[in-house]
């Protein structure tokens, strides 16, 4: 006989059943092969560090949203890295989710994740196309950030101008693994024909360049460098003319420097030194006495003997007031000079010193 049951209890009330956590999927070229490296981690680690496996499911989107599933993969714990390559076959639109297998219990699903469709397809760059009026060689890169892999194409879109409709036409589409292409006016290819490239893997396809025309009859090279040699070209030409405006300043500056100076020395030249045009001594004679003993007024002591090549001419100064008033009291003259032409006032200048001259001594004899 036996005692009374117990409370049932849960066997598996500690397992977790949500889906792998930090789920990601990052993109590596490996051999020249698109790999997408997929990582994770264990939601269920037991005390003997075991674990369930995780499903990885691999689906293929229809074009209307339908997951089509391709493959299940089971990776044993503690393995949480698994990486797929697109060379084994799998489509560019491949998504993929993961969930714990318990065996006859299945975790719950993860969210679907792009395998390779996250890549961002570019059209190609560094287009160079070298062409005259009956061939044409054009070359192109891949602009991917990851680089060139097994796998990745390019489409080439020969388009031609309706006259009727003046549209363009489609006349011809090709795949092409390589980065190079030949055309040749013999393979029925209109001189008018224009060209755009696209980048593909699989049945994804990147946007078209712009259209470019495919026989010229001169190179049409559309490549960095171009750009390199014209910004070179133009720094020089701008620093080649900021030397000449240098140059030209320099040039002027130096001119107007020397005639200035020029100037300087000529009216340097044409001076004449005090001292060599003061009267000799006994030219001037001393004032007279007056009939009283006294010393002749001033105007009489003026009157002065004065050899005939010195004599000068007042001009302005008739008036003995305004003539006086020119001068300051240590007998320098104060008044303006005559400014006509050179030649005029040196002969100026020099008949003043004469007058200085008379007038100190005429001062000297007062004190």
């Amino acid at each position: 006989r036996g005692g009374p049951e117990s409370e049932p209890i849960d066997l598996f009330s500690d397992v977790n059943f949500d889906p792998p956590g930090d789920i990601s999927v990052t993109p590596e070229i490996i051999d020249e092969a698109l790999v997408a490296v997929i990582s994770w981690n264990h939601p269920n680690e037991f005390e003997d560090k075991t674990g369930p496996p995780v499903k990885i499911k691999l689906w293929d989107e229809a074009d209307d949203g339908e997951m089509k599933l391709i493959e299940e993969k089971i990776i044993p714990h503690p393995q949480n890295q698994v990486r797929i390559s697109l060379d084994e076959g799998y489509p560019w639109q491949t998504r993929l989710s993961m969930q714990s297998d318990f065996g006859s219990i299945q975790g719950i699903q993860s969210t679907y994740f792009d395998l390779f469709n996250h890549i961002e397809l570019s059209p190609p760059t560094n287009i160079t196309i070298i062409a005259n009026e009956s061939s044409s060689s054009v070359e192109w890169l891949h602009s991917l950030e990851l680089g060139q892999f097994h796998g990745l194409g390019t489409i080439l879109n020969i388009w031609v101008l309706d006259p009727s409709s003046s549209n363009l036409t489609l006349l011809n589409q090709t795949l092409l693994p390589d980065t190079s292409a030949v055309f040749s006016v013999v393979s029925d290819l209109p001189h008018h024909a224009g060209i755009t490239l696209q980048s593909y893997v699989g049945t994804c396809q990147s946007n078209q360049t712009d259209l470019m025309a495919l026989f010229t009859p001169v190179a049409l090279k559309q490549t960095q460098l171009n750009w390199i040699l014209l910004i070179v070209g133009l720094t020089c030409l701008l620093i080649l003319y900021i030397l000449t405006m240098a140059y030209c300043l320099r040039m002027v500056k130096r001119k107007s420097t020397y005639q200035l100076k020029e100037k300087q020395e000529t009216l340097t030249t044409g001076k004449l030194s005090e001292s060599n045009h003061l009267l000799h001594a006994g030219t001037v004679k001393p004032p007279l006495l007056s009939k009283d003993g006294s010393y002749a007024t001033e105007q009489e002591s003026l009157v002065v003997r004065i050899r005939p090549e010195s004599m000068i001419s007042l001009g302005n100064f008739n008036d003995d007031d305004d003539f006086m008033g020119n001068f300051d009291e240590d007998g320098s003259f104060i008044g303006d000079y005559l400014e006509k032409d050179e030649e005029q006032a040196r002969a100026v200048q020099n008949k003043l010193l004469v007058f200085q001259q008379m007038y100190r001594d005429n001062g000297a004899l007062h004190t």
